[in-house]
């Protein structure tokens, strides 16, 4: 039946579940919270939804089906009784008076009866004499013509029905929808005329067959062999054995395992394509085989049947869950779900009629009546869902929101209204990198430190005296009095905060930190903590959240100090790493024009000027620091500077691909040599030590030094 799992309102949550307990299973209530052993989500019989949408009266009529597809009138704004607000089934307006006090001009005075449980309901109008609030959890239901599938195990990919039964999933769609019939009696049979077992026929060649068939044999064929729409899929789930679905599963699978065997002990055989084709449709088989067994296997664990995933009776939501709300004047402002709801009646109403003519009469074409139960699916399919091909209602040129709509995603009822709560002393904002910041510190505004902070400035206020009383210091606090700032920086240096970014999915989704107070409206976080939050500085926010018992300040402290998860307790794996660190101006300080050498230009002896004279020449690093700093040299000059080669080889320099051919050669009187390659120089003497020159640029020199070192300023 339907799965109605959790609605939610902006203020309460109403929870149409299914309760174990010692005794039975029901609906759960918030007096059995105390009682209940476990809380299970799933599937709900056809007679648990009827008994939550059902009641009894004194007189013994059962209430609770909405059959008129209207909700106010339009001339009173009262609501339509049966419809979708009908006061006597989902519960009064105004708490304690019932229809017959709304009504102008009734009678005041009326009497009650009093029900089975105690409750009191008016004589005349039948409405219950109760609080109003009832209204927001106060189910009704719709009894529908036909049976229905539910989208949520249709459409969804794997699709549980198809799985159940082992068909395809387009054909449960074409089934469900119409569009194609199945044969389902053995062809062994006696009862069996001429069809053969899961025969698939379309609507024109159905009727073909029944014109050939005739009259009498055609109504035995709808009858006994022939199913249509959801009502072939019910009675093939309600025929449905699980356990021995299990153990033809288990077999099955045996089987392809050792066709398996086979193919792997003769790999010749997987070279033909036929026999890899074959291969590959038994991994598959054995893979929906194993799926089928274990859906199988939980549903005899928690006692669920498969026609479950169809049903007849539609629950109808609460109507505070789908308010009606009065603007300017005679406008209405209405939620979508009231739309599909009138939708669904209007279409169960029709089928109801055709029905109706066909089982007085007989004068109603099947095909009618195989439309409009394929429009009813497509109107619940709408409501529950986005239909079949994925598209929503339109109304006025205006998608409506279908119920799953308004559970999923962001905005929706889970995710904002449920886990998105406002917390006391708390606040949000956008974080930002603060790298002076320790990294058991953040940096928390001024603005959000005045307002969580508050009722301790009052109290510290107080006791210095500078205020008589908490109004007095409220004042002060606003008007920003010099000591205020003072007294909060002594109050955040005693208290820890809690730093949350959504979605939190394990602990370090959430850790302690020391507040710094900082100027400016974005909270301060140290780069090192973000892997743990999984954040980055591209515009994300993140929750603080003030400690405010000693316990809690405590726990913060001690156990969830962002110094104290350095290590992931899942893995134990390092999480404090450099993943948000950006090392700008490398490029640029590292950027340097060098000169084009060709063998052309090798000329010795000559007056022509030399590569080696060309560019000034520096001993060390410090001196070309020292000389870019009194101007004469820029930031991209090329300098040569002698290069220890003990430390790091010349030829580590050099580029491979390069000819290692010297770009020029010079001889001196005392029988030195200077080669001069690309990025390099190599001068050797007969009573000197060799030296070693490179070809580099101030930036790249910088760049090089150690980091307690890099102490100049451009």
């Amino acid at each position: 039946m339907m799965t109605m799992i959790c609605i939610v309102s902006k203020t309460t949550i109403v929870i149409f579940i299914f309760l174990k307990t010692k005794e039975n299973t029901k609906l759960m209530t918030i007096k059995d919270r105390s009682t209940a052993m476990f809380v299970e989500v799933g599937l709900a019989p056809p007679e648990i939804v009827k008994a939550w949408c059902e009641r009894v009266l004194p007189t013994g009529e059962r209430i609770g089906e909405v059959t008129n597809s209207e909700t106010i009138h339009y001339r009173t704004h009262q609501p339509i009784p049966d419809g979708l607000f009908c006061q006597r089934i989902f519960g009064p307006i105004k708490s304690y008076q019932c229809l017959c006090r709304l009504s102008p001009g009734a009678r005041q005075s009326q009497s009650l009866i009093e029900g089975s449980k105690g409750e009191r309901y008016c004589s005349f109008c039948e409405v219950e004499i109760t609080r109003s609030s009832v209204r927001r959890y106060r189910m009704g239901h719709i009894k529908l013509a036909t049976a229905l599938v539910h989208p949520w195990f249709m459409q969804e990919n794997p699709c549980h029905i198809a799985l159940a039964l082992n068909m395809k999933h387009k054909l449960i769609i074409s089934l469900a929808y119409f569009s194609l019939a199945v044969s389902y009696v053995d062809p062994r049979s006696l009862q069996c005329l001429a069809l053969k077992r899961r025969a698939l026929f379309t609507p024109r060649q159905m009727t073909i067959l029944f014109l050939y068939m005739g009259r009498d044999a055609s109504s035995h064929l709808r009858r006994k062999e022939v199913g249509f729409g959801s009502e072939s899929l019910i009675e093939r789930l309600q025929s449905l054995d699980l356990k021995q679905v299990i153990r033809q599963g288990v077999s099955l699978w045996q089987l392809a395992y050792e066709e398996f065997v086979v193919y792997t002990k003769k790999p010749e055989l997987i070279k033909k394509k036929k026999s890899t084709a074959l291969l590959k449709k038994g991994a598959h088989r054995k893979r929906q085989l194993t799926r089928r067994a274990i859906m199988a296997r939980k549903m005899i664990l928690h006692q669920v049947r498969p026609e479950w995933m169809c049903f007849r009776l539609l629950p109808v939501l609460p109507p505070d869950l789908r308010p009606l709300i009065k603007i300017e004047g005679e406008l209405f402002v209405s939620s979508d779900l009231n739309e599909l709801y009138r939708k669904v009646l209007y279409r169960n109403k029709m089928l109801h009629h055709f029905h109706f003519l066909h089982k007085n009469f007989g004068n109603v074409p099947e095909l009618v009546e195989h439309h409009s139960a394929r429009m009813l699916q497509e109107a619940v399919d709408v409501l529950i869902k986005k239909g079949v091909e994925g598209k929503p209602y339109p109304i006025n040129s205006k998608p409506l929101r279908s119920f799953s709509q308004v559970l999923q995603g962001k905005m929706g009822r889970f995710r904002q209204n449920l886990l998105g709560k406002r917390v006391d002393y708390s606040a949000r904002s956008v974080i930002v990198v603060g790298p002076e910041l320790a990294m058991h510190q953040c940096g928390m505004p001024i603005e959000i430190g005045l307002d969580l902070f508050q009722p301790f400035l009052v109290r510290k206020l107080i006791q210095v005296e500078l205020a008589s009383n908490m109004r007095h210091a409220q004042r002060l606090i606003d008007e920003g009095h010099s000591l205020v700032m003072e007294l909060l920086r002594q109050t955040v240096q005693d208290h820890t905060v809690l730093l949350n970014r959504a979605p939190t999915l394990h602990r370090l989704g959430i850790q302690a930190f020391q507040p710094m107070l900082v100027s400016g409206r974005a909270i301060q976080l140290h780069p090192l903590v973000c892997a743990g939050f999984n954040a980055d500085f591209d515009g994300d926010q993140m929750a603080l959240h003030v400690p405010l018992s000693m316990a809690a300040q405590a726990e913060a402290r001690f156990l969830m100090l962002s110094s104290f998860n350095l290590l992931s307790p899942a893995q134990g794996e390092a999480v404090a790493v450099p993943s948000q660190d950006m090392l700008l101006g490398l490029y640029s300080m590292t950027h340097e024009p060098m000169p084009y050498f060709s063998n052309e230009e090798v000329f010795w002896g000559k007056d022509k000027s030399s590569i080696l004279y060309s560019f000034p020449c520096f001993l060390n690093g410090w001196e070309v620091i020292e000389a870019y700093q009194q101007g004469f040299i820029n930031l991209h000059s090329n300098v040569w500077i002698q290069f220890n080669t003990i430390s790091f080889p010349l030829d580590g320099i050099r580029n491979e691909k390069e000819e290692q051919e010297a770009k020029e050669v010079h001889w001196g009187a005392q029988g030195a040599e200077v080669r001069i390659y690309s990025r390099s120089l190599s001068q050797k003497g007969l009573w000197s030590k060799c030296a070693n020159y490179i070809l580099t640029n101030p930036g790249r020199v910088f760049v090089g030094l150690p980091p307690h070192r890099r102490s100049f300023h451009t």
